[in-house]
């Protein structure tokens, strides 16, 4: 009879813990961790990437096609945005911005799987409820804009409106 009791007791233990561990994770943690790869690439290949953070700090560089991991957030609660500058000599530059959302495992999964704990603790601790978009880059840089020839002298053009007021008060006409 011990032995029959001692059995059922674990059972039931086994059971339980199958039942609560579901509700001590966090979906979102689980399925997607606290960041994303992105995926970068540019038309034409080989361009400069870089980057940053919101505060401007640099986070990676590299040239196209460029994979790059990113957290997706940056304290409790807080996302992470970042800006993505891609240039290439010759050719305009683009600048794309990934934004973070809600993401879908956090919002939904936690309802199904996560519970409180993965709501209001390990999912907003460790960035995962949040996602970056757009997940890939495909950039396209134009046409090439200009071409320097090796050992020829560079002629710099800079448009009126980019100057700061003081230098734009210094101009002087050209006749």
């Amino acid at each position: 009879m011990i032995q029959r009791n001692s059995m059922l007791l674990k059972f039931l233990q086994f059971f339980a813990a199958i039942l609560i561990i579901p509700g001590l994770t966090s979906c979102a943690s689980i399925v997607k961790g606290g960041g994303q790869n992105i995926s970068i690439n540019s038309k034409p290949s080989d361009a400069n990437v870089e980057v940053f953070d919101m505060n401007g700090a640099t986070v990676g560089t590299g040239a196209t096609p460029y994979k790059i991991y990113l957290k997706t957030g940056r304290g409790y609660f807080s996302s992470q945005d970042y800006k993505v500058v891609i240039n290439k000599s010759g050719y305009s530059s683009k600048t794309i911005y990934l934004s973070s959302r809600v993401s879908g495992w956090y919002a939904f999964g936690n309802l199904l799987f996560g519970g409180l704990i993965g709501y209001l603790i390990v999912d907003p601790l460790t960035g995962s409820m949040w996602t970056l978009e757009p997940m890939n880059i495909d950039a396209s840089l134009g046409e090439q804009v200009s071409q320097i020839e090796e050992g020829a002298k560079v002629l710099y053009i800079v448009l009126r409106d980019q100057l700061s007021p003081e230098l734009q008060a210094q101009m002087k006409p050209v006749n």
